[in-house]
């Protein structure tokens, strides 16, 4: 994983654009493809504009077809496991730390799980 954010809530345009915009510096500026979703501050004219500015070729997942994309397979795990440690938070009538438990969700899904998640979304293209 090169970079992460964590939003409590949806993201807008100026928020995408800070994070291309790290997301290229991490990259030193080199040319780069990103795989996005359909979400509508991907397909603003000012973030396409940003993306061609920095050198980013932007590819765009098939509308409604989340299993062409290995990122919806592993957020899967991801809630999935998310859900597992929410869940004992609530028994052990504990307060939940939401960051805490999804960075722990996170190296929970190790690489191999990573890796099949990647793989069925090649597949299904």
């Amino acid at each position: 994983m090169i970079l992460f954010s964590l939003h409590p809530k949806s993201i807008n345009t100026e928020e995408f654009q800070r994070f291309i915009k790290l997301l290229s510096e991490r990259f030193s500026g080199k040319p780069f493809a990103l795989f996005l979703d359909n979400l509508s501050v991907h397909k603003t004219n000012v973030s396409k504009e940003l993306l061609e500015s920095l050198g980013i070729k932007s590819i765009f997942n098939v509308p409604y077809s989340p299993q062409f994309n290995g990122i919806e397979s592993y957020f899967s795990l991801l809630k999935a496991e998310y859900k597992k440690l929410l869940l004992r938070q609530i028994v052990k009538e504990e307060r939940a730390d939401s960051v805490g438990m999804i960075k722990m969700a996170i190296k929970l899904v190790n690489d191999d799980k990573t890796k099949r998640c990647v793989e069925y979304g090649l597949r299904c293209i």
